[in-house]
């Protein structure tokens, strides 16, 4: 139960994180882009917060892998 908990908060909070970030950089957008990547994306990199969306992506993967782990795992 407590490895649920603890994947819970992990994914909980990758998933805050990766949403905050995007809100900042959608509502804070450069001015000009190059087409492949997208805007975005571009004022990610260019505001050097894309460490940060790494990290919290890092986390909201660790929280399902401790969450699937748990999932399929067999008690009798």
């Amino acid at each position: 139960m407590k490895k649920v908990i603890i994947g819970g908060i992990l994914a909980l909070c990758g998933t805050i994180g990766i949403t905050v970030l995007c809100a900042v950089s959608a509502a804070v957008p450069i001015s000009c882009w190059v087409t492949p990547p997208g805007r975005i994306l571009c004022t990610i990199l260019e505001n050097g917060t894309a460490v940060p969306l790494l990290g919290f992506c890092i986390l909201l993967a660790a929280g399902m892998v401790v969450l699937g782990t748990e999932y399929f795992k067999n008690d009798v």
